[in-house]
């Protein structure tokens, strides 16, 4: 599996938003996402990753948190739509298109997007596509992950989402402490021995087991 080198900044940037990224996203359309402009790069981009399109001509997955890929999906690592991914990825290089958004919740959510699909790209259980397609929209996604990427100072402004919805809605966090991400707070993340997923463990409960 390749390993990703983005500096810690941006997967803080990404980890910060993701909550508020569902929401945003469902409130635009893929062709104007982050501009009006339909033909804007960073809407291209999105679109070309994240919406589908039937072949009654209906648009679905733009207004999805996760893309619509799975293991058996030859969309970005076959044919035209790999070889239009390339491109339109190309173009943003090229262009140095990083620099015509600078708002950071945008460029998080962003960085969010390409992240999810270059971490589906290199899947061990992604069945189409030969390695070297697979490489050649991997190399590209990295690059403009890297270019996005925030800063420290403008994730520290990033805005809470968790907190604002545990506020704003306390009984729809399915069950989340609201407390969790509290700096200083009870909650700390611990990883069992010999890898697997991380668990939340509250120190003040007497009756948790280490």
């Amino acid at each position: 599996m390749r390993t990703l080198a983005v500096p810690l900044s941006g997967m803080l940037a990404v980890l910060t938003c993701i909550a508020g990224c569902a929401s945003w996203a469902a409130r635009a359309s893929s062709a104007h996402l982050y501009n009006s402009d339909p033909n804007f790069i960073w809407n291209r981009v999105h679109r070309i990753l994240h919406a589908r399109v039937l072949q009654s001509g209906q648009e679905y997955g733009s207004d999805n948190l996760d893309p619509p890929l799975w293991s058996e999906t030859r969309y970005l690592v076959t044919g035209e739509s790999h070889r239009q991914a390339l491109e339109v990825l190309d173009e943003f290089l090229t262009q140095q298109a990083e620099r015509l958004i600078t708002d950071p919740l945008q460029r998080a959510i962003f960085q969010h997007d390409l992240w999810e699909v270059f971490d589906w790209s290199d899947g061990p259980t992604l069945e189409n596509g030969t390695q070297a397609d697979r490489l050649a929209l991997q190399s590209r996604l990295a690059r403009i992950i890297q270019r996005v990427a925030l800063s420290k100072a403008e994730i520290e402004k990033l805005p809470d989402n968790f907190q604002a919805a545990a506020e704003a809605n306390p009984h729809d966090l399915w069950e989340l402490p609201v407390d969790l991400l509290k700096p200083g707070g009870p909650w700390v993340c611990i990883y069992p021995r010999g890898g697997g997923g991380s668990h939340a463990f509250n120190r003040d409960d007497p009756d948790a087991n280490l």
